[in-house]
């Protein structure tokens, strides 16, 4: 090839149906995939109606932090974030959060 030249590539990349993440490993998606904090089966904070996320303060508002109706705790990232990746899985007291609504809507 001499310079200038260009050559189309194609690449195979698998995504997380829930998050749309994505990965150049199959089952590595699939592990992924199997717990997602948006995978209903997961029974997590990010899909439970008991889930009620907090948000940042601004300049006169000091914000609030994420919150379970259930009194259940939420995980903090030592910085005050919630982290919604490492929510905890299982949950006894999970109950299905309304879907929302599609794209093709």
């Amino acid at each position: 090839m001499s310079g200038g030249e260009v050559e189309a590539i194609v690449v195979t990349r698998y995504r997380c149906a829930y998050c749309r993440r994505s990965w150049s490993k199959r089952p590595r998606t699939a592990e992924h995939a199997a717990k997602c904090w948006l995978n209903p089966d997961a029974r997590s904070c990010g899909t439970c109606t008991n889930y009620h996320p907090g948000y940042d303060g601004g300049w006169d508002e000091p914000g609030a932090p994420s919150l379970c109706s259930e009194g259940l705790p939420v995980w903090i990232t030592p910085d005050g974030y919630t982290d919604l990746r490492v929510h905890p899985r299982g949950c006894p007291s999970w109950s299905p959060a309304p879907l929302p609504p599609s794209e093709e809507e």
